[in-house]
């Protein structure tokens, strides 16, 4: 199961620091940081500058067409795109539609990964009466730094460790919720408890764990996650 990082304080400050980040180093004012680990039409978020209604009638109606759509850039492993760069075709007409309706001028958008897992992503908004975008190489400069201290997130961490243990390391389901129980330190009795299953099973478990990382003790579980965690310099 995907943690959801959204619900995390430090998340939350994040996501806020991030949209005032972004609108004062672009000089606009508007931006919008949605979480992705939720299944609600309506993903959670951070705004400023762009109201609430505005959101929900994006996905209500708009989403669909609209060319910077998260799902669509997830495909496309995407990491920084402009409105004026993004691919359109006939579906994204009524996109215009959205922006006459709010005025809405430009707009770039930053997709942010855990490995290869996608978990959030930033819209900055040019509207009406903002300067426009002056060029796009700060962009990339941007998405560095903001992508460098998302991963430092002990939250997005946890994301990209278990995605090395699911698949480098072939943990099932089963084994993660014991690791990440072994990591916070419960004993196995305290584990059993919390998940609902027999001690025999946790200590079997347990065995089968350390030996698919090829370590030797329990103690030695944080640290080995933790390694798996940190972001690798591309």
């Amino acid at each position: 199961m995907l943690v959801e990082v959204s619900k995390f304080r430090e998340s939350q400050e994040f996501a806020l620091q991030t949209v005032n980040f972004a609108r004062s180093m672009l000089n606009c004012s508007a931006a919008v940081f949605t979480w992705l680990d939720s299944h609600d039409q309506l993903l959670p978020h951070t705004q400023m500058g762009w109201p609430e209604e505005t959101i929900k009638d994006y996905y209500t109606v708009f989403a669909s067409a609209d060319p910077l759509n998260v799902y669509r850039l997830i495909k496309q492993r995407a990491t920084v795109v402009t409105l004026k760069g993004a691919k359109r075709d006939d579906q994204h007409s009524s996109w215009s539609d959205y922006q006459r309706k709010y005025g809405l001028v430009d707009e770039v958008g930053f997709l942010f990964w855990a490995g290869d897992t996608p978990l959030a992503c930033l819209s900055v908004i040019k509207k009406q009466g903002d300067s426009p975008f002056s060029t796009p190489e700060p962009f990339g400069q941007m998405y560095d730094y903001m992508q460098h201290s998302f991963s430092m997130l002990a939250s997005v961490k946890k994301v990209q460790a278990d995605h090395a243990l699911r698949n480098e390391y072939f943990l099932t389901e089963r084994e993660l919720a014991v690791a990440s129980l072994m990591t916070a330190g419960l004993s196995n009795k305290d584990i059993a408890e919390t998940l609902g299953i027999e001690l025999a099973t946790v200590k079997s478990h347990v065995i089968r764990i350390l030996g698919k990382l090829g370590i030797e003790s329990r103690t030695q579980l944080a640290a080995f996650s933790a390694d798996l965690g940190t972001p690798t310099t591309k």
